[in-house]
């Protein structure tokens, strides 16, 4: 397991699991619109992600990017993006 936050939520992930997965079986609320399911292709579970390690956060999408320890997380709402 490893810890990480999440939308200001501390949450224990499984190792090799996705963000969206990690933070489904947390029993959060899936993120509006995500309409692929964990396919990546609609985009609708846009991150920031900031790593210990790292200065700088990185932008990705939940489904795809797997948990780390001491990650900070923020989802994207995509409708200020429009």
């Amino acid at each position: 397991m490893v810890r990480l936050v999440i939308d200001g939520h501390a949450i224990n992930g499984e190792s090799g699991t996705s963000l969206l997965q990690a933070w489904v079986a947390a029993g959060l609320p899936l993120v509006g619109n995500v309409g692929c399911m964990g396919q990546g292709a609609c985009g609708a579970c846009r991150v920031l992600v900031r790593r210990p390690d790292e200065r700088l956060a990185q932008t990705g999408l939940a489904c795809e990017t797997l948990v780390e320890e001491g990650m900070q997380v923020a989802f994207i709402n995509i409708s200020r993006q429009r």
